[in-house]
């Protein structure tokens, strides 16, 4: 079973398991979100960032959703480059039935799977998108490699990404929530294709001017950040001169 909307649903899956007597055991493969762009783009048209929010916003949803779940965390580059090693984890660290053996399991993953080279995307998209996709998928690399013992720490990290996904697509939330009502008050229920393609460019043009200002709230907070950590060492250093030593 292929369904990424698997990710967005497992609260919806976890219901309905528990109630059918199940106990889930999670494996989270992880694509690197290049591939994952490339592949969007060549089949559905979606530009790279499209493709790489997409990316955060279903990874993301898979990890909260399964905190508490035993759970293994696999490369998908793992998984087809060293099959073998990459199930031999899985298997260990959610102790299942191996009687159909690895070898078996193997002739399922081919080195084909993987269609695209995730270096063909750098320097494609907007920067801050693919930079905390990367960020993110390294973590889960580190979760991989770590295993349990960091999971917690992992899982904390995500959630500071995850804020910061948040606060990058809100601006988009907000067109999409703009443009939305401005066709809901438009009169007549039919629109012409150069009635779309129009309230498309106003979309861009809106999300772009919001990304602007953005950007210029983040290099704002950036600065005051930057002055608040000066006056905080300057506010150390005064201690220090005036702490009296002890007799």
């Amino acid at each position: 079973l292929k369904d990424p909307r698997i990710c967005r649903l497992v609260p919806l899956w976890r219901d309905i398991l528990a109630g059918a007597g199940f106990a889930p055991r999670v494996v989270l493969p992880v694509r690197l979100p290049g591939l994952t762009a490339q592949s969007l783009n060549a089949r559905n048209g979606f530009s790279f960032d499209t493709g790489r929010l997409l990316w955060l916003q279903h990874v993301l949803a898979a990890e909260r959703d399964t905190r508490d779940l035993p759970r293994h965390v696999v490369l998908a580059e793992d998984l087809v480059g060293d099959t073998a090693t990459a199930l031999g984890g899985v298997i260990r660290s959610l102790d299942l039935d191996t009687t159909a053996g690895i070898e078996a399991i193997e002739g399922f993953v081919e080195a084909g799977l993987i269609h695209h080279d995730d270096r063909a995307t750098d320097g494609l998209g907007h920067g801050d998108i693919a930079g905390l996709a990367r960020e993110v998928y390294d973590i889960f690399g580190k979760m991989t490699q770590k295993g349990d013992k960091w999971a917690g720490k992992g899982s904390g990290k995500l959630d500071k990404l995850a804020r910061d996904f948040a606060v990058l697509t809100a601006p988009m939330a907000a067109c999409a929530g703009d443009l939305i009502d401005a066709i809901a008050r438009a009169p007549g229920a039919r629109y012409s294709m150069q009635e779309i393609i129009e309230n498309g460019r106003q979309f861009r043009k809106l999300a772009s001017e919001r990304n602007l200002a953005l950007r210029a709230m983040r290099e704002k907070y950036n600065d005051l950040r930057q002055k608040f950590d000066e006056l905080k060492a300057e506010l150390r250093a005064l201690k220090a001169q005036t702490r009296k030593p002890k007799p």
